[in-house]
């Protein structure tokens, strides 16, 4: 059938025009222009690739399948010697290894049992390479595997195998001994033969060890040119970047402090050499790290600053009844929904002066009555929650944590402790010199951010928290392992009850306030007395001999004078009211002293400005012996 002749399509002017597509272009051979190499005279070809090391040959004959036929034929020694040359320091080929296998040692890094690549370690007594892994199997123990029974037929070897530690133990190759047995057996007695192998043997060890020592020194020189040759690229990198830098208007004295925070950084510490392109890369990353060591660099001065004012409004208000339990610099900075991190990580003038400070003060004193109202709410629905069983303590309309049936124990220290004085315990500000460096430090790295690390490290201790801070865990405790309500007491609520008081309804504040002395008679005008807190939290045994008498009060409190105790003096207490985190310095009251004249340029002390810790009330209220004065002549004796 004759083919039908298709229709000239005519060109019409009017037409839309179509967009023709170019052809698209070949993709060039990868190996193109080497594969013609192959073509070329086998002498032409040696001297071209003799100017490699054994390296390059080998990723060379495992890149291209023509040059792997020419490269790692056997017969082509003399251009791996050749090659071999090129390598400065480097042995010759020991007799037992031919020239690609002896290149493979030295320069590849897969293992010879599992061929996985870069973890593995060469024992040059062994000529081989093994991963961690294939270690223990292919370089057993000499003792462990010669004393086995089953391995008996192989006792001739042990003298003749090149031997070397691994982790302490002397091993030897494992297909060294196979290939001398394979060989041994093919000899005989007959001729000879076995006793010349023997003497090869020795000889041969004797080589290889002298051999491995010399590829261990010449290794060791490699490790560190090229160590030293990447110490040289890391420190042009980092010149560059510091440049770069600089050009932003990042000051001198900065980088200088920032030099080993961001010599550690990742993109700063790689070791290939950066360029324009490069750096565009990693500009934004290296800027943000700055901007923090900027922040980590200025902000100690400010917060301490910042710390210099609250200890400030602390002194204007030291007739402050809650003083002694006012929160710390701390507390109040990481307070939520409160500004001070801001204003301490922004680049504002600081501190404020003039009206300003006056209103920066002003904040602080209405957020300490907002921290200790917060606290108390906390502490009061901790309380309600964990005493679900015993809600009747706690009458509806009261304050929990204000009442004296409100009794905690913190499960760290074992101590008994209450509100407000709960809000000074050490354990909940990880203070308690048992705990404190190893907490601190795990707390440390609990917290992600800068701001909260450098506020931290700054101030040395953590805001206050019911959670606790214990050495033996990375992260705070819950709730109900530091702390759990202490169940009311029998002589508790008769405590309470001996001093006219209801124990359900009154507070802490109400009961410190009467002073309540707790005696026992012990002759005429002997007693034995001590303060109504001891009395009612340590539970004394026989609470019917012990009375509250008016008559004793008096005598109590001129031998136990407020707030100069006379016999905790000497110990270290005391703290100063006008400080901002007095608790980090317990002093003796002379030193407390010495310390209020000297650093707040005081003449003279004056009322509220030293207090004992409320929170070690036990060191001061314990028994004490009471005499009454013998009544005078004129005296009417009643």
């Amino acid at each position: 059938m004759p083919s039908v002749k298709r229709k000239r399509a005519t060109h019409d002017e009017n037409a839309p025009q179509r967009a023709t597509l170019a052809a698209p272009r070949r993709k060039r051979s990868k190996n193109g222009v080497l594969k013609s190499m192959a073509e070329m005279p086998l002498d032409v070809v040696e001297e071209i690739l003799g100017h490699l090391d054994p390296g390059a040959l080998l990723n060379l004959a495992r890149a291209i399948k023509v040059f792997h036929e020419i490269i790692m034929d056997k017969g082509n020694a003399r251009l791996w010697v050749r090659s071999r040359q090129n390598v400065q320091g480097l042995p010759d080929c020991p007799p037992h290894l031919s020239e690609q296998s002896y290149a493979n040692l030295c320069f590849s890094k897969g293992c010879y049992g599992c061929n996985k690549s870069k973890t593995s370690k060469i024992i040059w007594t062994a000529s081989a390479r093994y991963c961690d892994d294939c270690t223990n199997g292919h370089m057993p123990g000499v003792s462990l595997f010669f004393s086995n029974e089953d391995n008996q037929m192989y006792a001739r070897y042990e003298k003749l195998l090149p031997t070397f530690r691994i982790h302490c133990r002397l091993s030897f190759h494992l297909p060294d001994l196979w290939a001398m047995h394979s060989a041994w057996e093919r000899l005989s007695d007959e001729d000879g033969s076995r006793s010349k192998f023997l003497a090869e043997q020795k000889d041969n060890m004797d080589a290889r060890h002298q051999h491995a020592k010399a590829c261990e020194k010449w290794r060791k020189t490699i490790d560190a040119a090229r160590a030293e040759e990447l110490r040289i690229t890391r420190d042009q990198r980092f010149s560059f970047i510091k440049a770069r830098l600089c050009e932003l208007g990042w000051s001198e004295s900065l980088l200088a402090s920032a030099d080993k925070k961001l010599r550690s950084l990742q993109q700063v510490r790689s070791s290939t050499p950066l360029d324009n392109k490069g750096w565009a890369l990693i500009r934004k990353r290296v800027e943000d790290v700055m901007i923090d060591i900027d922040l980590s660099h200025n902000l100690p001065a400010r917060i301490k600053k910042f710390a210099k004012i609250f200890g400030d409004v602390k002194a204007e208000n030291l007739d402050d009844v809650h003083i002694r339990w006012w929160p710390g610099t701390v507390d109040i900075i990481l307070m939520e929904g409160t500004p001070y991190r801001d204003r301490l990580s922004n680049g504002d003038h600081w501190p404020p002066t003039g009206n300003a400070l006056a209103a920066l003060k002003t904040e602080v004193l209405r957020d300490v009555k907002t921290w200790l109202d917060k606290q108390k709410k906390v502490l009061g629905d901790f309380v309600l929650t964990e005493s679900d069983d015993d809600r009747e303590r706690f009458p509806i309309g009261t304050e929990p944590a204000d009442l004296v049936s409100c009794m905690l124990v913190c499960c760290i220290c074992s101590n008994t402790v209450c509100f407000p004085d709960i809000l000074v315990h050490a354990c909940f500000r990880g203070c308690r010199r048992t705990m404190k460096r190893d907490a601190f430090e795990q707390e440390l790295q609990r917290r992600t951010d800068m701001l909260e690390k450098n506020i931290l490290e700054t101030l040395g201790y953590f805001p206050w928290s019911l959670q606790g801070y214990s050495k033996d865990t990375s992260a705070p405790r819950s709730l109900a392992v530091n702390l759990r309500p202490l169940d009311t007491r029998e002589c508790f609520v008769n405590c309470v009850l001996t001093c006219g008081k209801d124990p359900w309804r009154m507070t802490w504040r109400d009961m410190n306030d009467g002073n309540f002395v707790f005696c026992r008679k012990e002759s005429e005008r002997r007693f034995t007395a001590m303060d109504w807190r001891l009395a009612a939290l340590d539970c004394v045994s026989q609470t019917q001999e012990w009375v509250n008498d008016p008559l004793i009060v008096s005598e109590y409190w001129r031998k136990h004078s407020r707030p100069e105790l006379r016999f905790v003096k000497n110990v270290k207490v005391w703290w100063c009211a006008r400080c901002p985190d007095p608790w980090l310095a317990g002093r003796t009251y002379a030193g407390v002293e010495a310390h209020v004249l000297e650093s707040h340029g005081k003449a003279h002390l004056q009322d509220g400005d030293i207090y004992c810790d409320p929170d070690q009330w036990r060191k001061w209220t314990k028994h004490c012996t009471v005499e009454l004065a013998k009544p005078s002549a004129n005296e009417d004796v009643v």
